[in-house]
């Protein structure tokens, strides 16, 4: 990793999750402010700890007026919220606890719950505060549902956080799912281990798992939280069959490493990827390598039973850890999905025949400049020292793509090629070369470019990494106020969502991406479509020179 790069984590983490070092703001329909917003045959059981079930669950409940929902489900009895337009269902288990001895285990479904109270929000699963401390629990394999009142047979979307695999959580207020469930579909969010509890490779954990893959916990959570889904959500009033998983950051590239895993076809029938940074699996190699340095700093490395150490080890020791360890914005996530044998595909854009769904694929304006600002690249000098840091012998080829830095340019000079370059890297690259290699599949793929811009995180309105999910999930009060125009364009952009939920295609906003002739939804005021052959050049031109996209 680059000697600037590091940076950009720690502002991941901070844009897509906007609540994760306190206490998940209160869910309750009636606390007075608007809701917190914040791989084709089935799992067996030794992939997914949890066998199929009765596919033909009781119709859902219909409530008392004026009561509480209580839905009655075949994984238990769950009493919600109610709301003026949707019931809301929080915190409920898809997985026994994964706590003290069963720290580093593969999820397993719970014992039928006789009746779970889900009204109180959760603090999701362990990581590190912004303002220090540790937040969350180890029994933390829980999601939360939104539903239009009366639902019947409706598209299912199930939302996985972002957070650079290391923080997050599903109850955070940029996830409210309330406003999107109004438009018609049912909405779920989930939480899944991160850190070193979601992604640590060890021998030790090979030797232990009874095909020797190990690793990959966070994402054997997702795919049992939608075994979950798969078994339960049509007591909630949605369609088992229709169900589209979306996600942003670190919860975009799980997707992309679902669509590179065998055993999640059928769990999931349309994605939507927002602002992957890369979609590339690490292979299981740089994994154990990773795995090492954390289990040596963790204090277990010398251990007789390094997993009994690992497994007794105070939680904020291993979240220092791997604190420690974060990568660049460059470089990828430390921690994240690692290919194992035929559980995850050796790399997802080489090899993503895995599971083969209607897909959108995008990214943001201005992705990598907040994450420069701050960086402390800010002169001619730094440039010139980060590029030869990341791009060694090509660091001269790399720079003549982009507009040139003289050497007495100013700071917000220099921080603006810097930013265009993150961009390109990290995050617009990644959304074209996935959606040409899925067009190859035959599926439909939709590709977009958000560009509205806000100033939240910098004096200048950028575009930002996350800054789409407002509009997703339309909860401008976390950060900002919206004016009109900003709630018309979250009006479209829930629409062209829900369009793909409902139907596996949005061709009345955009056509199929097709690399002969392509076309680009961009998501602005006012929206509108554009040719993107001049940056699929542009991406075509860095790849020549031996850049790796995203990791």
């Amino acid at each position: 990793m680059n000697r600037h790069a590091a940076f950009g984590l720690a502002l991941l983490c901070t844009l897509s999750c906007a609540a994760c070092d306190g206490p998940a703001p209160s869910m309750t329909p009636d606390a007075g402010t608007a809701p917190p917003p914040t791989d084709a045959a089935l799992p067996s059981p030794d992939d997914s700890g949890s066998p199929p079930v009765d596919a033909s669950p009781p119709a859902p409940d219909a409530a008392q007026p004026g009561g509480d929902p209580e839905v009655d489900a075949p994984a238990g009895l769950f009493r919600g919220l109610r709301s003026d337009e949707t019931d809301v269902f929080l915190v409920m288990p898809f997985a026994a606890s994964t706590a003290g001895a069963q720290r580093f285990t593969r999820p397993v479904a719970p014992p039928r719950f006789e009746r779970f109270d889900a009204t109180e929000a959760s603090e999701g699963c362990p990581r590190l505060g912004r303002r220090g401390g540790v937040s969350g629990d180890e029994d933390c394999l829980k999601l939360n549902i939104w539903r239009p009142r009366g639902a019947t047979d409706r598209p299912v979307m199930v939302f996985i956080h972002g957070g650079a695999f290391v923080t997050g959580n599903a109850s955070d207020a940029l996830y409210d799912g309330s406003d999107l469930s109004a438009e018609g579909p049912i909405v779920v969010t989930i939480d899944y281990r991160i850190g070193m509890l979601g992604w640590l490779v060890s021998p030790e954990l090979q030797a232990e798992a009874p095909d020797g893959l190990a690793g990959n916990y966070g994402l054997r959570d997702q795919i049992r939280a939608l075994e979950w889904v798969r078994d339960n959500i049509a007591s909630f009033g949605g369609d088992p069959d229709q169900v589209t998983v979306f996600g942003e950051s670190a919860g975009a590239m799980s997707i992309c490493a679902l669509l590179a895993t065998p055993s999640a076809a059928g769990l999931f029938h349309r994605a939507i990827v927002e602002s992957a940074a890369g979609c590339e699996v690490q292979h299981v190699t740089e994994g154990l390598d990773v795995g090492a340095r954390l289990i040596d700093s963790v204090g277990c490395g010398d251990a007789a039973d390094r997993l009994e150490c690992l497994r007794s080890a105070p939680i904020d020791r291993l979240l220092e850890a791997a604190d420690q360890l974060r990568g660049g914005i460059l470089d990828g996530p430390r921690l994240r999905p690692v290919a194992e044998g035929s559980f995850v595909l050796q790399r997802s854009v080489d090899a993503p025949a895995g599971v083969d769904v209607p897909l959108l694929v995008g990214s943001n304006l201005h992705e990598g400049h907040g994450f420069a600002a701050g960086s402390g690249i800010a002169t001619h000098a730094d440039y010139r020292a980060h590029l030869t840091d990341q791009f060694g012998a090509q660091a001269d080829a790399v720079a003549s793509l982009y507009p040139p830095v003289s050497p007495g340019a100013s700071e917000a000079e220099v921080l603006a090629v810097v930013g265009e370059i993150w961009t390109d890297v990290a995050f617009r690259c990644p959304a074209l070369e996935l959606a040409r290699t899925q067009e190859a599949l035959g599926s439909p793929t939709y590709l977009y470019e958000f560009r509205r811009a806000l100033a939240l995180t910098t004096s200048e309105p950028l575009a930002a990494h996350g800054f789409e999910l407002f509009y997703v999930f339309d909860v401008f009060g976390v950060r900002h106020r919206a004016g009109p125009d900003d709630q018309t364009l979250s009006d479209t952009i829930q629409r062209v969502w829900v369009d793909l939920a409902e139907t596996g295609r949005i061709d009345a906003h955009v056509p199929p991406f097709d690399s002969g002739a392509p076309r680009r939804l961009v998501l602005d005021v006012p929206v509108s479509t554009d040719d993107p052959t001049a940056d699929l050049d542009h991406c075509d031109a860095l790849a020549d020179l031996g850049v790796r996209f995203g990791t």
